[in-house]
This record gives structure tokens, sequence and C-alpha cells, in this order.
């Protein structure tokens, strides 16, 4: 199965979505990936949101403006991207939440978009790719520095 994974960028708030859940209150994948993921969605397309908060630790909600809360599903601090910390440490988590995807989801290729210091997690990302790894077939930066 091939997928779209959103990566938000640095100071970010972001809860993991699937194509069928989303936080339930609130802009479903955080203020900055909800418009996208619904374009993408209207579209047919499988989509996931990495999870991203800032500092280390799981994402609950969002309780500042244009936020989130009511997550259908929350995932480990270890696949969470710390949107404030290094660009290795969020690279480090994300692999892990790519290969999470992969075996949980059935993913075997990702397309992945990523917005800001998103786009620096993912290129750290995927210097970590190994065989658990679903295969990149694109990635997608927009406005990254």
């Amino acid at each position: 199965m091939r997928a779209i994974v959103l990566v938000s960028g640095g100071a970010a708030v972001t809860p993991f979505t699937t194509p069928d859940a989303a936080a339930r209150t609130g802009l479903p994948a955080g203020n900055t990936m909800s418009a996208i993921r619904a374009h993408l969605l209207s579209r047919g397309r499988a989509v996931f949101t990495a999870p991203a908060r800032i500092g280390p630790g799981r994402v609950t909600e969002d309780a500042g403006w244009q936020g989130f809360a009511d997550v259908s599903e929350v995932l480990p601090a270890e696949l969470t991207i710390n949107a404030a910390g290094t660009i290795e440490d969020a690279g480090i988590a994300l692999a892990s939440f790519l290969r999470h995807v992969a075996a949980t989801h059935g993913i075997e290729t990702v397309d992945v978009v990523a917005h800001s210091m998103g786009g620096l997690f993912s290129r750290a990302a995927l210097a970590r790719a190994d065989a658990a790894s679903p295969a990149v077939s694109r990635l997608i930066t927009l406005g990254t520095p």
C-alpha cells in the first residue's frame, strides 16, 4: 500500500492521524496540516500525519489557538517528533514513526510532504532508513530552510 506522510515543522504541535482517524475536537491534524490533509483525503489518498510537539513526550492535545483535543490515538514519545529539539533527534523519532506506520498499517511506499523544519527532520529520517522502513518515493518540502 502507498501513503502520504505529512511532517510539520519546528515548534508545531500535530496529532497522529490516519486516513480514518484524527483529533475529534478542533483542527483534526493541527493548525499546519489540517488543510492539506483534508485536500489529499478528498482526492482519495491515504494520509498519515506524524505526531509532533514542543518538547519531548506524547501528543494528546494542543490547547492553544487553533488547537485540537480528543486525539483518536496517542503514540509513544519515541515515535513523536520533538519539534523544538535537534534535527538529529527529530529524524530518529520520524524514522521510528515511519517504521511504525509500515508495520502497523501495511504501508510499503510513502510520499513525504514536509513543512518548514519538517523538511530537515525528514532528510534526517531518510538517512536512517533500514529494511523495516517503507520506501520513500518522493520528498516534497514546503518552505524548508
